[in-house]
């Protein structure tokens, strides 16, 4: 699970500096296609259960990404 955690919540810290709207992904459908969707995915289920579980911080950095205050996932 460490294992998981370490790239995806990289991402999301990456994310969460850079300003940036999201990732684009382009799939060729080869390993490492493969892998990189497989970590994006972990990001968002990781970010979604913290706001789940009452993570206002996290919420408030991902409304600020999608450029709207209302956003829920």
């Amino acid at each position: 699970f460490e294992i998981e955690m370490a790239p995806a919540l990289w991402l999301w810290d990456y994310l969460r500096r850079s300003g940036a709207r999201g990732f684009f992904l382009p799939l060729s459908g080869g390993a490492d296609s493969a892998a990189v969707a497989a970590i994006i995915a972990s990001m968002a289920r990781i970010i979604f259960k913290s706001i789940q579980t009452g993570s206002s911080e996290n919420l408030l950095i991902l409304r600020k990404i999608v450029r709207d205050p209302n956003f829920t996932p």
